[in-house]
């Protein structure tokens, strides 16, 4: 379902923005300068950042110190987190903003959920502004159930990827991709899964012109919720996907293309640390094999990334939240780490309460930028705060813990004998069988003890029908899967 919106019927308030002033201690020690924006009592949450065309910034989100509504809130600052305006948009229900683009034309396309307008209890919407707020159009997508964009991206032939969930929450919500033209109509839309809360919260282009999805599976997972890569072609007709997590709760944030090739994922993993998440990376190649995995965390507190990009030094910027720096309550984390995950530096910025990083953007002379929220009991305020490398400081936790499994097959493809080749980081009890596109169980390989580090188990594709199919290793530590071809 896609339809126009009349601009009047929405909900508009432009004036001049009034940040909280930020304290005059720096609150981290490699930081050039920061600010809070929102300063009425109420609930301002920042979920996106866009760099605009002068060098500034719009952070989006949502906010109820207005109304008792949600309202979705942008904010312009200049290159020096300066307020320049700020906006709301919404209607008499909630309405939220997850991500935002600036436009060559100077304007803002943002992307999240709407209750006050289309057909379902909650449906996914754009909303185009020009280059002071004022809304363009606003079209929303989706079902009569629950649907909502959590990114949107630039595609390279001048149009737009969307992403997040459709279906009926929780009990049936697949992962919603969409490409729109540049005046938000629909071009074509995709879900993938089904059954469960699933999600994509990032996707992008890839270099050969397809599509990579970010989220969680909690339909086939081995926890509550597992992390969830799809790989897609131009259209959106699924390639692979890679399912990948422990008897936690697990999930993939935000994704990168790898300098070497492949994809490095970011999110949370509940693997190594019972209640309490790790930051989570993990590596995998262009067919979506995993590569290596690392987490980052405290037994205490809880850590996870949103948003990943490639250094210009090398390696990968990392934001996120980090619960055990500033203990019992949360810093903006930034973390640093080489081409295969291992620690090179972190900053953090430690207000006096709660601040989390939610993305990031890496600026023109190389600093990082970051957004979030900071704030207490209910009360909370978008957050901007530059980062200027090096990164400093020793990691708490020492060396990253491996987390998760890896699980190969050789030859692949392969037309008659087979080894499925297993990498544990525990010994335990697990099952290695093949399924089909759909997640169908079409043969055991094998059930049983494996011991930590390589295990290696035969079998025969004979019998089996030809195409794609995954193989996957499940215990009650950790799954991953891989795709497999059978020729004929």
């Amino acid at each position: 379902m896609n339809k126009r919106l009349l601009i009047p019927c929405l909900l508009l308030s432009l004036h001049p923005g009034i940040p909280d002033t930020a304290a005059a201690e720096s609150p981290g020690n490699g930081i050039g300068w920061w600010n809070t924006y929102g300063g009425r009592p109420g609930w301002d949450e920042c979920s996106g950042l866009a760099e605009c065309l002068d060098g500034g910034f719009l952070l989006a989100g949502f906010t109820d110190a207005w109304t008792s509504e949600m309202d979705a809130f942008l904010v312009r600052t200049d290159q020096y987190g300066n307020p320049l305006w700020d906006s709301r948009v919404g209607g008499d229900q909630a309405d939220e903003a997850w991500d935002v683009l600036a436009t060559v034309d100077g304007g803002f396309l943002v992307a999240g959920c709407t209750y006050s307008y289309g057909l379902g209890d909650g449906d996914a919407w754009l909303v185009r502004t020009d280059s002071s707020g004022s809304v363009l159009w606003s079209r929303t997508y989706g079902t009569r159930e629950d649907d909502c964009f959590y990114s949107i991206m630039p595609v390279s032939d001048g149009c737009f990827i969307v992403a997040g969930m459709s279906g009926e929450y929780p009990v049936d919500v697949s992962m919603y991709l969409v490409k729109v033209d540049q005046e938000g109509n629909e071009l074509w839309h995709r879900n993938y899964g089904g059954g469960s809360a699933n999600s994509a919260d990032f996707a992008m282009e890839t270099p050969d012109g397809g599509f990579i999805l970010a989220g969680k599976n909690m339909s086939n997972s081995s926890g509550s919720a597992d992390g969830w890569l799809i790989k897609t072609d131009s259209l959106g007709g699924l390639e692979w996907d890679t399912i990948l997590g422990g008897p936690g709760y697990d999930r993939f944030r935000h994704v990168a293309v790898s300098p070497a090739g492949g994809y490095i994922a970011v999110g949370g993993s509940g693997t190594d640390s019972g209640d309490d998440d790790d930051l989570w990376i993990v590596a995998v190649d262009q067919t979506g094999d995993s590569l290596w995995s690392r987490c980052y965390g405290e037994p205490y507190g809880s850590e996870g990334a949103k948003w990943i990009s490639v250094a210009p030094s090398g390696g990968f910027y990392i934001a996120g939240t980090s619960g055990s720096h500033g203990w019992p309550y949360s810093d903006m984390w930034l973390l640093q780490v080489d081409e295969v995950g291992q620690f090179v530096g972190e900053d953090y910025y430690s207000g006096p309460y709660c601040d989390s990083g939610e993305c990031g953007i890496i600026t023109g002379d190389g600093g990082v930028v970051c957004a979030g929220s900071a704030g207490a009991y209910g009360e909370f305020d978008f957050l901007l705060v530059e980062f200027v490398p090096p990164m400093g400081g020793i990691p708490e936790a020492g060396p990253p813990a491996e987390c998760g499994a890896i699980v190969t097959a050789h030859p692949n493809p392969c037309s008659g004998s087979c080894v499925a080749t297993v990498c544990s980081p525990v010994e335990c009890i697990c099952m290695i069988g093949l399924y089909d596109i759909a997640g169908r169980l079409v043969t055991t390989v094998f059930e049983g003890p494996v011991q930590a580090g390589s295990s290696s188990f035969p079998f025969d594709t004979d019998g089996l029908p030809a195409g794609v199919l995954y193989i996957r290793i499940c215990s009650g530590y950790f799954s991953a899967s891989t795709r497999f071809v059978v020729l004929r």
